[in-house]
């Protein structure tokens, strides 16, 4: 779904008048990282509605109320290697394992006029910058502890919001692949 250029303009407009809320921020990132994706050609909405479904259908995801579970999933995660055979998705997006959004800081900057600073306030971004440190002083860092650290830091609120959901879709959708492909055990077909 592309955004109307009259809509970009007044979610800028507002955005010069006040400090923009979380959800508001959070909204502006999932504008950057949809855009990134639509410029390779892919919806990302859908592919990863398409993956939550799946996670759902499988049991690897649970939902609470109307919304998925994602923190059951992230500490189930932080514990366990790899998602539970047996794992039937097969049809994966070479993009979406590859392509990583490198600039979501500098859309926020020069679309929205965010700073970096507001950006670290949001819980999603405390939970990057504690795996950077971990990163820093580890020579290798197991995805376990990513997985934790995801769990541990972001508050309860903020998965409900798209660009969190999409960015946690995204590294399961990664990890569902390797679970897959690249595991110790041998899955049953």
């Amino acid at each position: 779904m592309r955004i109307p250029t009259f809509l970009l303009v007044c979610l800028f407009l507002v955005r010069c008048t006040e400090r923009p809320a979380d959800q508001e921020i959070y909204e502006l990132l999932n504008v950057c990282l949809d855009d990134f994706y639509q410029q390779k050609g892919i919806d990302i909405q859908q592919e990863l509605t398409a993956f939550e479904n799946q996670l759902l259908a499988e049991g690897h995801l649970q939902r609470k109320g109307q919304q998925s579970d994602f923190k059951t999933l992230l500490e189930f995660l932080s514990e366990n290697t790899y998602f539970s055979p047996p794992l039937k998705k097969d049809d994966f997006n070479s993009t979406l394992l590859l392509e990583n959004p490198t600039r979501l800081v500098e859309c926020l900057n020069y679309s929205f006029n965010i700073d970096s600073l507001e950006l670290m306030e949001l819980s999603y971004y405390q939970a990057t910058a504690e795996i950077g440190k971990i990163i820093e002083v580890n020579e290798e860092v197991a995805i376990h502890d990513i997985f934790a650290t995801y769990a541990a830091i972001i508050a309860a609120e903020d998965f409900n919001q798209p660009f969190v959901r999409e960015s946690l879709l995204m590294l399961l959708y990664r990890w569902y692949y390797k679970s897959k492909y690249d595991r110790e055990i041998i899955l049953e077909e």
